[in-house]
């Protein structure tokens, strides 16, 4: 009796090993593990700076100029002796050099070393009347209250690596000028902005690409 109570208990044990390591079988056989990693890599350059930028690029036509410009350490033009009435060949054009295509908008201002000397020498004056073929792809957007400075907007997103038209090909210097009323110098400076031209607005909300160029430099403040 106790024998047979014994092997029982021994049958009964081994049945539950062989179910414990069945059941332990049929879970492994259907146990999974999937894991996927999504990376956003934001272009960059090579020092692992984002990659958006853009420049200014300036040439000058000597054949066109009255003045044939030198090469200043930034990368500008020096017009050495001008008289008035000249007109200085100075070609300047927007190149996207990062990795996204952008809205771009220039700023052209006249700085003369005396403002109230300028002012009085060229009365009501009006930085457009001295830009010089400004191309038709730019669309003039406000003046200040100077004349000194002008904003236009590229009616066209610019594609990385590509470049704009000259956004004017020379300046006029004002006939007004005397050697009694004249200041010595003057600097026009010429200033890219670039925006993303993805994800701020829709295009199709707009008649043009300057218009949405110029929403889109508003909704970011710039």
């Amino acid at each position: 009796m106790k024998s047979g109570t014994k092997r029982k208990i021994i049958v009964v044990a081994a049945i539950v090993a062989i179910i414990s390591i069945l059941s332990v079988g049929t879970l492994a056989w259907y146990s999974d593990t999937q894991e996927r990693v999504n990376k956003f890599i934001v272009s960059s350059d090579q020092n692992g700076d984002p990659d958006f930028s853009v420049d200014v690029e300036e040439t000058s036509d000597p054949n066109m100029s009255d003045v044939t410009p030198t090469d200043t350490p930034d990368g500008g033009l020096q017009y050495d002796g001008i008289l008035p009435g000249d007109f200085l060949s100075k070609e300047a054009k927007v190149k996207n050099t990062g990795a996204y295509d952008e809205y771009i908008k220039v700023t052209v201002t006249l700085t003369p070393d005396d403002a109230a000397k300028w002012a009085a020498m060229v009365p009501n004056f009006d930085l457009r009347d001295c830009l010089t073929d400004v191309s038709a792809d730019f669309v003039f957007d406000t003046i200040s209250d100077d004349g000194l400075t002008v904003v236009y907007y590229y009616n066209k997103v610019l594609a990385a690596g590509e470049s704009t038209e000259a956004v004017f090909k020379g300046f006029t210097v004002p006939s007004t000028m005397t050697v009694d009323n004249s200041v010595v110098t003057i600097e026009l400076k010429v200033k890219a902005d670039a925006v993303q031209a993805r994800n701020i607005v829709n295009p199709d909300d707009y008649a043009s690409v300057a218009l949405a160029a110029k929403a889109a430099f508003t909704v970011l403040g710039a």
